[in-house]
């Protein structure tokens, strides 16, 4: 049975949003195809995060794989090499025995001591945007050598930008009009402001949809 499975970070998990089992963009979108799915997002996740979810997943060849890339002002460090659990995903920057995220919001907001030193002294723009989109090409070769049908939307449309203008060696077909930070704009917010609600992913469900009609058969 085919079954759509998506990956990314609190913008795929639905964070705050209402009803969020019902209107993340990943329910709404198995719900127009009338498909199952599974919503693999992760607050908070990095590409390098994202990227393990991926490789370890056990998916199906006839799964039809969508992945939303998270911002680059994020990383991730393995504590321990054997964190991931087949049977149950779990949000590692939770537990301190596993792993450690460093996350800088939107706005760069710093939510701890550890992340203040990573953004002050370690992180670099380019080297995270390099490191993020080699994680991405890294699936994409993976999942196309594998057969299974996948798919890859970024957050943000400077992304686009900066990939085109300095990895040329990227092979990911991007998306380059669907970008889910565009809507924040034009939609409420959920709850935390920081995230889209039901009608902003619904926008973007509607616009996948779309896009991938001649692609996806299901």
């Amino acid at each position: 049975m085919t079954r759509l499975v998506a990956f990314g970070c609190s913008h795929t998990y639905g964070e705050t949003c209402s009803d969020r089992m019902q209107n993340c963009w990943p329910a709404q979108l198995a719900k127009k195809w009338q498909i199952n799915f599974v919503n693999n997002g992760v607050n908070g996740a990095s590409a390098k995060e994202i990227s393990n979810y991926i490789l370890n997943y056990e998916l199906h060849s006839n799964d039809i794989v969508i992945i939303l890339w998270s911002h680059w002002t994020r990383s991730f460090r393995f504590d321990q090499p054997r964190f991931w659990s087949k049977t149950k995903i779990k949000n590692s920057r939770n537990s301190q025995k596993t792993s450690r995220g460093l996350v800088g919001s939107r706005d760069f907001g710093l939510r701890n001591t550890y992340n203040l030193v990573w953004l002050r002294h370690l992180y670099n723009h380019f080297d995270n945007a390099f490191e993020a989109v080699s994680y991405q090409n890294l699936c994409y070769y993976e999942l196309n050598g594998r057969n299974i049908k996948n798919y890859h939307f970024l957050v943000d449309e400077y992304q686009y930008g900066f990939i085109q203008e300095h990895f040329s060696w990227n092979v990911i077909p991007y998306d380059n009009s669907i970008f889910l930070t565009n809507y924040f704009d034009m939609f409420p917010l959920a709850g935390d402001k920081e995230h889209t609600d039901k009608e902003g992913y619904n926008h973007f469900t509607n616009l996948i949809s779309t896009k991938l009609n001649n692609e996806v058969k299901v």
